[in-house]
């Protein structure tokens, strides 16, 4: 799950430096140590499967641990990127990611997006030509996304996201029919975490 994740995040991460030649001709990758061959960068990413509210619940905070660890360590090797947006989908009996944003907050520029296309069970790359307020809500939670928490990132954000995800799926997931969304934002400073019914 771990080696997924973080292959994506790697493979995104190398892609958002794809406007800079003199970066991309200097990677080596036979000499990157991320394991891909387990991966399946042509389907969605599956964060966990539940098949109850209980098992949806003792599965969120692996998910979350992986998603803010991940995303600081972008957010640190990258002066570029102030923000890793992550939506997440609860539906079917999956938590997978639909969309991940690497984003610039002070410039309100999108370095790189990927959105989840369920037709084809893709990411397409999304243009950097977004609505910043229709996406963003002006710095806030999306448009039709609620805040569930804002959690300061020097004091373990991990358990107030976890916790506020909890809260918000045990109120309207009842089983794997039924659906919700999250937003994971990290921030250098803070992470917010907005909440939408499907």
């Amino acid at each position: 799950m771990k080696k997924i994740i973080l292959g994506l995040l790697s493979f995104t991460f190398l892609l958002s430096c794809g406007g800079q030649e003199d970066s991309v001709e200097k990677v080596d990758l036979t000499k990157m140590k991320i394991d891909l061959k387990d991966s399946k960068l042509n389907g969605e990413i599956k964060l966990f499967t539940f098949s109850n509210t209980k098992e949806l619940i003792s599965e969120i905070d692996e998910a979350i641990n992986l998603i803010t660890e991940d995303s600081k360590e972008i957010i640190k090797n990258n002066s570029e990127v102030t923000n890793v947006i992550t939506n997440i989908s609860f539906i079917n009996g999956k938590a997978i990611i639909s969309k991940i944003l690497y984003v610039n907050y002070k410039t309100k520029k999108i370095i790189e997006g990927y959105e989840l296309d369920t037709n084809s069970n893709t990411y397409a790359l999304l243009s950097r030509k977004i609505n910043w307020d229709e996406i963003f809500g002006g710095g806030g939670c999306p448009t039709g996304y609620s805040q569930l928490a804002s959690c300061g990132n020097f004091s373990n954000p991990q358990t107030c996201v976890g916790n506020a995800i909890q809260t918000y799926l045990s109120a309207n997931i009842s089983g794997p029919g039924d659906c919700a969304n999250a937003q994971v934002n990290v921030g250098a400073l803070n992470t917010r975490v907005c909440g939408r019914a499907c």
